[in-house]
C-alpha cells in the first residue's frame, strides 16, 4: 500500500475496568467501552485500565506498528502482551509508541490511566468539572497504524520573524528498523494564499539508532503573515517532511505576538482582547466564541486537544493558554517547569498562541458567600482586599520556563493579591451590577488585565452550581425562578462588560461560555442552548458599538466604542420610549466618542441605539431598570 498518507486505522474494540494505581492492571471485570471517550460509569474511579487486542498487520517484518494515545489522562502506563513498556504523565502530549520486534501475531494492549497525583490536575481536579468529565481515560484519540520500515514520526516547527523575512526551525523524528544514512525532504508552501513554496534537503544518520531527530532551518522571504480575524486573514503554511515513502506534515503561521503596555500586539498592530473562558475547550467552542465577537479564548486551567489550537489558527482567534493548575494548591516548581516546557514544545508552531498563565485563582476573596452592596458591603470588600495575600514566587519560578517569545500573566487571581490578571466578579460575589463602577474607581490598576469576570444563572429550577459557594452568590441576587435568574445575568453581565470596554481595558475574559449542568456562568446552558445573556454579550462584544452609560430614567451619555484598527464615521439614531433623536458620529482608531446625551423618560422600558456605518448597521438595546 502507498505510504505517502497514513494507513487506515484498525478497528479496535475496547473494554475497561477499575484498577489500583499500582501493580497488576487487571480489573475484576472488563466492561465494553468507547475509546476515545470518558466512560461515565467510572466517574469515581482513581484509576481505570483499558484493553484492546490487534493482530500484526505488517506485510514485512521490517515495518512498524505505531500506537498513538492522545489525551491519556493523566498518569498513564502501558503494557503490551503482559510486558510493561512505557509510562507517560503529560496528557496533552500524544503518547506515540513505535513497535517492531515487540509484536506477536496477536497482541494485547493494556493502558492504565490514573488521576493526577500532583497539583497539576487543573480544572479536571476542581469543582468546575463534574466527576463524569474528569474520568481517567483516553480522551482524544487511540489508533494503531501500520508504518514502513523507515518513517517520519513527528514534525515540529518554531517560526521566527527576522526583519523582513521569516525563519522556520523544522524538526523531525525519524524511526527506522534498518541501519542507514539518508536525506529528508523539507517542503513549505502557503496553505491559504498564493505565495512561494520551498523544498530543501537535510541529512539524517540512522546508522547507530532506531530513532533520530533532524533539525533544519528554512528561510521565507516576504512571508505572508497570519492575522487575527479583526485585522486580516489567518494565513498558514503547510510544512512537510518526507523520507523514502513516508511523509508527515503540520501547519504553522508567521506572526509576531506580544504585549505592549497591557495591549495585545500582533504584527505591530493592536488587538483589543475581548475574551471568553472555556472550562473544557473544544473546536466547536472556539467557533462559537468567534461568532459571538470574541477575539480571545482562554482554556482555563487545562490544556485542550491540539484540534482546539488548530481551530484558533483557522478562525483567527488568539489563545490565552493556562497550565493545568488552579485553586489553593502548592505545586512543585520542577514539575511545573517540565509541564511548561513540554506544552510550549508541542504548541509553539501555532500562531494563535498569544499569552500564558501558570496559576489560576489560587485564592478566593469570598469563600463563605457574597459581599453585599451598599456602604457596608464596600467597606467589607475593601477590608478583604486589604487583607488578601498570595505569594507568587512559585508561579514566577515556573514562568521562567516559558519561551521568551510568549507573553505571560503568571497568576490570575483575586483583588488584593497583586495578580498579573484579575479574577473578580462584581454583581455576583461582590455587590450588585454597579459594583464594577466603584471597583474601577477604587482599584483601576487591578482591571488593566482581567482573567475572569462573570455572573451566574440557573437553567433548571432548583439546580445547584458546581461550586457550592456559588449557590450562596446566586441566592443573594435571584431566587429559584429561571427567568428572573437569567434576566439578572443578562443585565449584569452586559453592564460589566460594557463598563470594562468604556474604561479601555485592553484584555479581559468573560467566564464562561457554557455551563456543565443546570447552573453556571455560561451564556449557553448545559444542553448548549443560548441563555438571554448570550445576545447581550454578543452586542457588548461588537468591535464598534454604541453603549448607554446609564440605562435608567434620567440623563445619560451615549458612548461609541471602537476596538477596530481604523477610524469610523456614521449616524447614530436612538429611541427611548416615545422620545427619539439622531447625531453624527466620528470615532478614532481604538477610541471612543460621546455623540449625544439623551433623556430617558420615567415610563420608558426599552432604549434602542442604532449606529449606521458605511459597511453596515450596529444595534444595541437596553431594558431600562
Amino acid at each position: 500500500m502507498p505510504w505517502n498518507t497514513p494507513s487506515r486505522d484498525m478497528d479496535l474494540e475496547w473494554s475497561a475496568g477499575v484498577v489500583d494505581r499500582g501493580g497488576d492492571p487487571s480489573p475484576d471485570e472488563w466492561t465494553p467501552v468507547t475509546v476515545p471517550g470518558r466512560p461515565a460509569q467510572f466517574a469515581d474511579a482513581d484509576a481505570v485500565a483499558y484493553r484492546c487486542s490487534f493482530g500484526d498487520p505488517r506485510d514485512d517484518p521490517a515495518e512498524h506498528v505505531l500506537v498513538e494515545l492522545d489525551g491519556a489522562f493523566a498518569e498513564t502506563s502501558v503494557w503490551l502482551n503482559g510486558e510493561h513498556i512505557v509510562d507517560h504523565d503529560v496528557y496533552f502530549e500524544p503518547l506515540r509508541i513505535a513497535l517492531h520486534d515487540e509484536l506477536d501475531p496477536e497482541n494485547e494492549l493494556v493502558v492504565r490511566c490514573a488521576r493526577p497525583s500532583d497539583a497539576f490536575g487543573g480544572n479536571y481536579s476542581s469543582s468546575r468539572t463534574p466527576p463524569s468529565a474528569a474520568v481517567p481515560a483516553i480522551r482524544w484519540g487511540a489508533t494503531v497504524e501500520r508504518r514502513p520500515a523507515t518513517f517520519v514520526d513527528r514534525v515540529g516547527v518554531v517560526p521566527h520573524v527576522v526583519g523582513d523575512h521569516a525563519e522556520l526551525t523544522v524538526t523531525a523524528a525519524i524511526v527506522s528498523s534498518a541501519d542507514r544514512s539518508d536525506r529528508v525532504t523539507v517542503s513549505v508552501r502557503p496553505e491559504t494564499a498564493s505565495g512561494r513554496a520551498t523544498m530543501e534537503r537535510a541529512a539524517v544518520d540512522l546508522s547507530e539508532t532506531r530513532r533520530s531527530v533532524v533539525s533544519h532551518e528554512v528561510r521565507i522571504d516576504d512571508p505572508i503573515r497570519w492575522w487575527p480575524w479583526e485585522l486580516g486573514d489567518p494565513h498558514r503554511y503547510r510544512v512537510g517532511v518526507s523520507i523514502a515513502d513516508s511523509e508527515a506534515s503540520v501547519h504553522t503561521g508567521i506572526a509576531t505576538v506580544g504585549r505592549d503596555d497591557g495591549r495585545l500586539v500582533v504584527n505591530d498592530r493592536t488587538v483589543r482582547g475581548r475574551g471568553l473562558v472555556l472550562d473544557d475547550a473544544t473546536p466547536e467552542a472556539v467557533s462559537t466564541a468567534r461568532d459571538l465577537g470574541a477575539t480571545v479564548v482562554r482554556p482555563r486551567a487545562h490544556v485542550p486537544p491540539r484540534s482546539v489550537q488548530t481551530a484558533c489558527d483557522e478562525r483567527g482567534m488568539l489563545c490565552w493558554q493556562d497550565l493545568p493548575l488552579t485553586g489553593p494548591v502548592d505545586p512543585d516548581v520542577d514539575r511545573g517547569r517540565t509541564i511548561a516546557r513540554r506544552l510550549f514544545k508541542a504548541r509553539r508552531r501555532h500562531p494563535s498562541l498569544a499569552i500564558a498563565t501558570v496559576h489560576d485563582e489560587p485564592t478566593d476573596l469570598t469563600p463563605d458567600g457574597p459581599l453585599s452592596g451598599g456602604l457596608l458591603g464596600r467597606l467589607r470588600t475593601r477590608w478583604r482586599v486589604w487583607r488578601a495575600d498570595f505569594d507568587a514566587e512559585t508561579a514566577t519560578a515556573i514562568e521562567r520556563a516559558f519561551p521568551d517569545a510568549i507573553a505571560s500573566a503568571p497568576v490570575v487571581g483575586a483583588l488584593g493579591t497583586d495578580p498579573d490578571a484579575t479574577a473578580a466578579f462584581p454583581g455576583w460575589s461582590i455587590g450588585d451590577a454597579d459594583a464594577i463602577d466603584w471597583l474601577l474607581d477604587r482599584y483601576p490598576e487591578a482591571f488593566e488585565t482581567v482573567g475572569a469576570v462573570g455572573v451566574g444563572s440557573i437553567s433548571d429550577p432548583g439546580a445547584s452550581f458546581p461550586d457550592p459557594v456559588d449557590d450562596a452568590h446566586h441566592a443573594a441576587h435571584a431566587g429559584d425562578d429561571v427567568a428572573a435568574s437569567q434576566a439578572y445575568q443578562r443585565r449584569t453581565l452586559k453592564h460589566v462588560v460594557e463598563r470594562l470596554r468604556r474604561e479601555g481595558c485592553p484584555l479581559f475574559a468573560v467566564a464562561s461560555l457554557t455551563d456543565v449542568d443546570g447552573a453556571g456562568m455560561g451564556v449557553y446552558d448545559g444542553e448548549g442552548e443560548p441563555k438571554p445573556a448570550r445576545d447581550a454579550l454578543a452586542n457588548a462584544f461588537q468591535p464598534v458599538v454604541p453603549v448607554l452609560a446609564d440605562p435608567s430614567p434620567g440623563e445619560s451619555d451615549v458612548i461609541v466604542l471602537n476596538d477596530a484598527d481604523q477610524p469610523w464615521s456614521g449616524d447614530l439614531r436612538w429611541t427611548a420610549g416615545s422620545a427619539s433623536g439622531s447625531a453624527d458620529v466620528t470615532v478614532g482608531t481604538h477610541g471612543r466618542s460621546v455623540p449625544a446625551t439623551i433623556e430617558v423618560p420615567e415610563d420608558c422600558s426599552r432604549v434602542e441605539l442604532v449606529l449606521a456605518l458605511p459597511d453596515g448597521t450596529i444595534t444595541n438595546d437596553y431594558r431600562v431598570a
